[in-house]
């Protein structure tokens, strides 16, 4: 269960490069339906990110970890809006749009043996009118509410929120932090440095300690994730961006 909340936190669940939170506000448009849009997270439908998993630890010895490159994520913003309705931590009904991202994971379980673990992938993502972004994770079939606010554009570059949810029937608590740094990535076939927003959150889920980060590159998105809890570490990393 407490796996299932790490995978769901992680997301399993790029044009400009500029990243600067002054200019966001004039970036940002009024949809239909009341949704608003970020400029860190382009939610077209048909827009498509495609991910290689990197898992992280030793090269050598009995806990080795071999970098397999077929293992792969692929999201998919499917569906334009979804009204969700949820209760939030002060018990307060609230309601909003979002849009559906389906996917799909593909990993090798065993690297002798070539087995290979699929795995369909569902997420949510609203837009508050400041191009804050909201995730709401599925976890067999259940949305777990209210959802995590992994990027907050209000605090202002290294600024701070706070983390309280419950995933999979465990409460998580924390804080992320939002600073501005340059990224160098391999996509398409070429190494990249972009402006990014770094957003890394510290928490505790069932007593264990867990970080999450995630690096937004503005008309892109996310272009890496990454995951630490106890041994458990892995990285996601953009190898193709398809804008709508």
């Amino acid at each position: 269960m407490a796996m299932k909340a790490t995978v769901a936190i992680l997301g399993l669940l790029l044009a400009s490069n500029t990243a600067d939170f002054a200019a966001t506000t004039s970036l940002l448009a009024l949809q239909p339906k009341g949704t608003f849009v970020s400029p860190y997270y382009p939610l077209n439908v048909g827009t498509k990110w495609h991910y290689r998993v990197i898992p992280e630890g030793p090269k050598k010895g009995p806990m080795a970890k071999e970098d397999e490159p077929a293992n792969k994520v692929v999201m998919e913003v499917t569906t334009e809006l979804v009204p969700i309705q949820y209760t939030r931590a002060d018990g307060k009904i609230e309601k909003t749009w979002a849009y559906r991202l389906v996917g799909a994971s593909s990993v090798v379980s065993d690297p002798k043996k070539k087995t290979r673990v699929e795995q369909k992938l569902i997420e949510y993502i609203a837009v508050t009118e400041n191009g804050s972004v909201d995730r709401f994770a599925v976890i067999d079939k259940d949305m777990a509410t209210p959802p995590l606010r992994i990027l907050n554009l209000a605090v202002g570059d290294g600024g701070s929120w706070d983390c309280d949810v419950t995933l999979d029937g465990n409460a998580v608590t924390g804080k992320f932090t939002v600073r501005s740094e340059k990224i160098t990535l391999m996509a398409e076939g070429a190494k990249g440095t972009f402006n990014a927003l770094h957003v890394k959150g510290d928490f505790v889920e069932s007593k264990q300690p867990m970080t999450v980060e995630y690096w937004f590159v503005h008309g892109k998105g996310i272009v890496k994730q990454q995951i630490r809890r106890g041994t458990f570490s892995v990285v996601l990393e953009l190898e193709k961006f398809e804008s709508r």
